[in-house]
């Protein structure tokens, strides 16, 4: 899914963010072995939210 949103954003954009709840560690630990980087923490509509930010690479032809 995360291949697909990327290709989607590719040459719309050069980055996207999300977030998932602290207690997500798992998820946490997945975003950042797949290239994401933890950009803040923060309480939000009741829920400890950890936000993260990645760089989308260029194709090719975006170049």
């Amino acid at each position: 899914l995360i291949d697909a949103v990327e290709d989607w954003f590719r040459g719309r954009t050069d980055h996207y963010r999300l977030y998932t709840n602290v207690k997500m560690t798992a998820n946490i630990a997945w975003y950042s072995r797949a290239g994401f980087v933890e950009t803040g923490r923060a309480m939000a509509n009741g829920f400890h939210r950890v936000y993260f930010e990645k760089q989308i690479s260029p194709t090719p032809d975006d170049k």
